[in-house]
C-alpha cells in the first residue's frame, strides 16, 4: 500500500503582488499615499505618482497649443484624454479592484511556506501519521516508507519509494498542517477565553450576591441590635420608673407620719397651755395620766415608718439563707456606705457582655458544591419515603462538620410536578432527605447548596409502580409447597420453646418469628421474620386437621386458631404443640376469623355462616354485631383440653333459612375476610368491597373504600357514615324461605353455573373459601357506595329502576359491578412516623394486588363524622360537613407538602405475580416492614408499607 499526498494550493503572496499590486511603469507596490493606483479609461493601472510624472513631461514636449490635453497610455500607447481641471493626476478615478485587493491582503494574516535550505523550490512535508516532517529532494531514494504521488507543485521522486511496499501514511503540506495546527489553538483559546468568560460571569455574580447578602446582613444587624438598644432602653425606663415610685411611695409614708407627729405635738401643747389655768389637783393629776398615755404613743412615733435604703441591683436575688451574715449590722452599714453603682468589673457586667458577645453571631460557610456528595437509595417505590443522604465538603475537600448550609432540594415528576420532600440537618455537615414519589416513572432530583448544584446533580431516577417483595416462602423444609395460606402472625422468639435442655442459657432474644397458617397442609411454619427462612413447622395439632384453620390470633396465653370444620376456637401452646383450652358455643356456625381486643381482652370471633360477630369475655359467648334474630340457645362452653370436655356442635350445621331483608342486611357479615381491632377499641370488618367500621359495643360507624390510582398518583378516598336503611323489599320480592346455603371448603366452590343463581337472589357460599370471591351482584342497595367526602371516588351509578320478583334488578347489578375488587385481610399498627396508627389491609380486583394503608387521620376521620340526613325517599345522604371535619382532622398533621401527601390513603401495588393478597400482619411497630400471603400464587411475601 502506497500513502497518499493530498493536494493543495498555494499562492505566492511575493508572486501576487508583483503581479497584480505593483506599478508597471515605476515597479513601485502600490499604497494609499503617492502611489496610490490610478485606472486609465484604457483599463489599464498606473500609480498617481508616474501618472503626474507623465503629464508634466507631455506639458514640456507639446509645442503647440491644443484644445484638449492628451496623453498616451506607457504600457499600451493608446490616445487617453486628460479630464479638464485643475486636478492634473488627481482627476482620474482611483483603481477599486486594486485597492479591494490591497485591504484584503492587509486584513488576512500571511502565512509563510516553509521551504527546504537546501532545495529553495521544494515546499516542506508533513506526515501525520508519524508526525515527521521532511522534504522529497532531500531523502532521494529513501523516503522511510513516504512514498509520494506526483502532484501540482510537488516532484515525488525516488525509486524505492513507488514500491507498493510503504505502508499508509497521510501526507501533507507543512503549511497546511501549520495552519491547522493554528487553527486548531485558537479554536482551543477560544474554548478556554468561554470558560473564562464564564468563569468571570459566575464570579462577578457571586461578587454581587455578595454584596447583597452583606446589605442584608447588615440591614439584619441593624436592626437586631436596634430592637436590643429599644429593649435596654424600655427597661432602663421601666426601672427608673419603679425606683421612683418606690420613692415616691416612701416619701408620702414618711409625710404622713411627720403630719401625725405635727398632730400629737400640737396635742400636747394644747394640754401644756391648758395647765395655767388649772388649779384643781385632780385636773392636773387627769392631765398627767393624758401625758403618760401620749408618752406611750409617741414612742411608736420615734422611729420612721419607712427607711432610706434604695439600690440598684443588677445581679438576680439571692436565697435568703445566702444573705445572713453573722455582722449583719455591721455588713448593713458597711453596705450603706458604698456607691450604688455597679462597677464594670462586677460579674453582672460580665454576663451581660458574655450574652452580647454571643448575641448575633454571624453564620458563614466554607461548603464547595462541586465537592458534596448524594447517596441515593438503591430503588424507589411508589408512595414509600426513599432516603438521600448529602454529605458537604469545604474547598479542601475536607468533609464538613457543622451544617446550616443553605440546600434547595426539588423532586419532580417527568410532567414537571412537584413531589414532597422533607430536608433534616443532622448538624454534623449531613442533610437527610426524605423523598416520597406520588407517581411512577422517571424523575428529576435537584440538590443545590448555596443556589449551586452539587456533583452530580440533577439526578435522574426512576420510580416503581409495583413493589417487589424482600422475601418470599413458597413452600416449607419438606418441599412440599403451600395449599391455600389464609392466616399469618408475627411471634417473638421468646415465645417458643428452647430446642434442647441442656444448652447454655442465653440472654433473652428481641428477634420476632413468621408463623403462616398452610392450611391445605394443615401445619403452621414458622420462619424468620428477617430472612424469610422457614426454621420449624407445627403439625399435628387438632386445631390444625381437616384443612379447617382459617384464622388465627396470637394472645397472651398462646396461638388461637379457628378451625371451621370442628366448629370451635382452640388455644394451641407455641411450646408443647397442645391444646390447653377451647372456645364453642351453639351459635357459632362457621367461624372463619378472629381477633384480641387490645383494649378488653376479649375474643373476638368472624361467624360467615351466622353472619355475626361473637364476643367471647368472662366465659361467655354473645353476638355482639349482627345475629339478632338467631333463636338459637345462649350456651357456650369454654373448657380446658386437659378434661377432655368437648362439645360437639355439628347438630346445628344444617339448613338455614332466611328472609329477604335479614338476608339482605346481614350480606356483609357474611362475607368477612379479615378482622381487626383498634387501640382506641373500634372493630373493622374487611367484607368484600368496603372495610366496615364497628364501635366497641357493636354500632355501626362507616366505612372505607379502596383509593383510585388513575394516573399513578394517591387516588382518593371513600368513606361513608352511619347511615342505617330500613330494607325496602316488598313482599313479592322476597326470596323463597327455603333457600339453603351450601358450606363446603372449597377453593373454588362458587362455580360459574351458580353465580347466575347468586345474582337473582339464591345466596352466598359462607364457605371461607368460597367468601373471599367478591360476587358484587348481590350486594344489597343499602351497601353500595354513596357519595365521597374524601375526594374523589369511583363511579357508582345509582339506582332508580324496580326491583325484579326474585332479586334484585339489572340496574342494581349495574351499580354494584362499579364495586369492583376486594378486601382479604385487615390490621392495625402504630407507626413512629407521622402516619400515626395505621390501618393496613391487602386489596385484589382485575388488573392489580395491592396493600392500602390508611393513615389514622383518614380512617378517624370516619368515625368523627357520625351525623347525617335522611332524604325523603328514605336514602341516607352523608353530610358535607365530612369533608370539612376530614380537612380539620389532617390539618393536625401539618401543613407542608410532604404531609399533606402522607394524610392521604395510598395504594402499594405488588408485582404481577402476587395475584391474590389475603391475610396480612406487620413484623412490629416500629418495622416499616409487614407479611401478606398470597392465596393466587400460594405463597407469603414480606413487604415494605411505609
Amino acid at each position: 500500500m502506497s500513502s497518499h499526498l493530498v493536494e493543495t494550493m498555494m499562492i505566492n503572496v511575493e508572486d501576487f503582488s508583483e503581479s497584480f499590486l505593483t506599478c508597471g511603469t515605476c515597479l513601485s507596490g502600490y499604497d494609499s499615499a503617492a502611489h496610490s493606483a490610478k485606472l486609465l479609461p484604457c483599463s489599464h493601472t498606473v500609480c498617481r505618482t508616474c501618472l503626474e510624472r507623465i503629464l508634466e513631461t507631455q506639458k514640456s514636449t507639446d509645442d503647440c497649443e491644443a484644445d484638449e490635453e492628451t496623453m498616451r497610455c506607457p504600457i499600451c500607447r493608446e490616445t487617453i484624454l486628460v479630464p479638464r481641471g485643475s486636478g492634473g493626476a488627481a482627476t482620474f478615478p482611483p483603481a477599486f479592484i486594486v485597492n479591494q485587493l490591497l485591504d484584503l491582503m492587509a486584513s488576512q494574516r500571511r502565512d509563510r511556506v516553509p521551504k527546504c535550505r537546501r532545495h529553495p523550490n521544494q515546499e516542506l512535508l508533513f506526515c501525520e501519521t508519524c508526525d515527521v516532517i521532511f522534504c522529497p529532494d532531500c531523502r532521494g531514494g529513501s523516503t522511510r516508507g513516504h512514498a509520494t504521488e506526483a502532484c501540482s507543485g510537488v516532484d515525488a521522486s525516488g525509486g524505492g519509494g513507488g514500491s507498493g511496499a510503504a505502508l499508509s501514511h497521510n501526507v501533507i503540506s507543512f503549511s497546511v498542517a501549520i495552519k491547522r495546527c493554528s487553527e486548531i489553538l485558537l479554536y482551543k483559546a477560544s474554548l478556554c477565553v468561554q470558560e473564562l468568560n464564564s468563569a468571570q460571569e459566575a464570579v462577578n455574580a457571586e461578587l454581587q450576591r455578595l454584596a447583597e447578602s452583606t446589605e442584608a446582613c447588615v440591614a439584619a444587624a441593624e436592626s437586631s441590635f436596634a430592637e436590643i438598644r429599644a429593649l435596654v432602653e424600655r427597661r432602663q425606663a421601666e426601672v427608673t420608673q419603679s425606683i421612683r415610685r418606690i420613692s415616691e411611695e416612701k416619701r408620702h409614708a414618711l409625710e404622713d407620719q411627720l403630719a401625725l407627729i405635727e398632730s400629737e405635738r400640737g396635742l400636747v401643747r394644747e394640754q401644756c397651755d391648758r395647765l395655767n389655768s388649772l388649779i384643781d389637783v385632780r385636773s392636773i393629776s387627769k392631765g398627767i395620766s393624758y401625758l403618760n398615755d401620749k408618752l406611750d404613743t409617741i414612742a411608736s412615733l420615734t422611729e420612721p415608718r419607712e427607711n432610706a435604703f434604695l439600690r440598684y441591683h443588677d445581679n438576680p436575688p439571692s436565697p435568703p439563707s445566702l444573705q445572713q451574715s453573722v455582722r449583719g449590722e455591721c455588713s448593713a452599714l458597711t453596705a450603706a456606705t458604698r456607691t450604688t453603682t455597679p462597677q464594670p468589673g462586677s460579674a453582672s457586667f460580665v454576663d451581660i457582655a458574655r450574652c452580647l458577645a454571643a448575641f448575633g453571631r454571624i453564620a458563614v460557610s466554607t461548603t464547595y458544591p462541586p465537592l458534596c456528595t448524594a447517596k441515593l437509595p438503591e430503588e424507589l417505590y411508589l408512595h414509600l419515603l426513599a432516603k438521600v443522604m448529602v454529605r458537604a465538603y469545604d474547598y479542601h475537600g475536607e468533609p464538613q462538620t457543622a451544617g446550616t448550609d443553605p440546600i434547595n432540594v426539588r423532586f419532580e415528576d417527568a410532567q414537571g410536578r412537584e413531589a414532597p420532600v422533607c430536608l433534616v440537618d443532622h448538624g454534623d455537615g449531613t442533610y437527610e432527605v426524605s423523598l416520597c414519589a406520588l407517581s411512577p416513572g422517571a424523575h428529576c432530583l435537584v440538590v443545590q447548596i448555596l443556589s449551586r448544584p452539587i456533583r452530580g446533580s440533577p439526578f435522574n431516577l426512576h420510580v416503581r409502580g409495583r413493589q417487589r417483595a424482600r422475601w418470599s416462602i413458597v413452600d416449607g423444609p419438606d418441599g412440599r409447597g403451600l395449599v391455600q395460606p389464609f392466616a399469618v402472625a408475627v411471634v417473638p422468639s421468646s415465645r417458643f420453646q428452647t430446642p434442647t435442655a441442656t444448652t447454655i442459657p442465653t440472654p433473652p432474644d428481641d428477634s420476632v418469628n413468621v408463623l403462616l397458617l398452610d392450611t391445605g397442609n394443615s401445619r403452621l411454619l414458622v420462619a424468620d421474620a428477617a430472612t424469610g427462612r422457614v426454621k420449624s413447622v407445627l403439625g399435628g395439632s387438632e386445631a390444625l386437621r381437616g384443612q379447617a384453620a382459617t384464622g388465627m390470633a396470637l394472645g397472651p396465653r398462646g396461638l388461637w386458631i379457628v378451625n371451621w370444620r370442628a366448629n370451635e376456637l382452640m388455644l394451641l401452646d407455641l411450646q408443647s404443640n397442645e391444646i390447653v383450652d377451647r372456645i364453642s358455643s351453639s351459635r357459632f356456625v362457621e367461624p372463619t376469623s378472629v381477633c384480641i381486643c387490645p383494649c378488653t381482652g376479649r375474643i373476638l370471633v368472624a361467624d360467615n355462616g351466622a353472619g355475626c360477630i361473637f364476643a367471647y369475655h368472662n366465659g361467655e359467648v354473645h353476638p355482639l354485631i349482627g345475629g339478632g334474630s338467631d333463636s338459637s340457645s345462649n350456651s357456650s362452653s369454654s373448657s380446658n383440653s386437659g378434661s377432655g370436655a368437648v362439645s360437639a356442635q355439628n347438630s346445628c350445621r344444617g339448613v338455614r333459612k332466611f328472609a329477604s331483608a335479614e338476608r339482605f342486611m346481614n350480606d356483609a357479615l357474611r362475607r368477612i375476610t379479615g378482622i381487626c381491632v383498634m387501640t382506641s377499641g373500634e372493630i373493622v370488618l374487611a367484607t368484600g368491597s368496603e372495610l366496615r367500621i364497628y364501635s366497641s359495643d357493636g354500632a355501626y360507624i362507616g366505612s372505607l373504600y379502596a383509593p383510585l390510582s388513575g394516573g399513578g398518583g394517591r387516588g382518593g378516598m371513600s368513606v361513608q357514615s352511619q347511615m342505617p336503611l330500613p330494607p325496602t323489599a316488598s313482599a313479592s320480592d322476597e326470596v323463597d324461605a327455603d333457600v339453603c346455603l351450601p358450606s363446603t371448603l372449597t377453593y373454588n366452590s362458587q362455580l360459574r353455573s351458580q353465580r347466575p343463581a347468586s345474582c337473582s337472589g339464591s345466596g352466598l357460599s359462607s364457605a371461607p373459601g368460597s367468601t373471599l370471591t367478591l360476587d358484587a351482584t348481590t350486594t344489597h342497595q343499602s351497601l353500595r357506595r354513596p357519595p365521597s367526602i374524601g375526594g374523589s371516588m369511583r363511579p357508582t351509578t345509582s339506582v332508580t329502576g324496580c326491583v325484579g320478583r326474585r332479586g334484585v334488578a339489572s340496574a342494581s347489578c349495574a351499580a354494584t359491578a362499579a364495586l369492583r375488587g376486594h378486601f382479604g385481610g385487615v390490621c392495625a399498627t402504630r407507626t413512629t412516623t407521622d402516619l400515626g396508627e395505621c390501618l393496613l389491609a391487602t386489596h385484589t380486583d382485575r388488573s392489580r394486588s395491592a396493600v392500602v394503608v390508611y393513615p389514622e387521620v383518614v380512617w378517624r376521620a370516619v368515625i368523627a363524622d357520625t351525623s347525617s340526613c335522611v332524604t325523603a325517599a328514605g336514602e341516607s345522604v352523608a353530610r358535607g360537613e365530612g369533608e370539612s371535619k376530614l380537612g380539620l382532622g389532617a390539618e393536625e398533621l401539618g401543613v407542608s407538602l410532604m404531609r399533606q401527601a402522607r394524610r392521604q390513603a395510598y395504594t402499594l401495588e405488588v408485582e404481577p405475580g402476587m395475584r391474590r393478597l389475603a391475610g396480612l400482619a406487620v413484623l412490629s411497630d416500629t418495622s416499616p416492614f409487614l407479611v401478606a400471603v398470597d392465596l393466587g400464587g400460594q405463597s407469603a411475601h414480606c413487604l415494605r408499607f411505609v
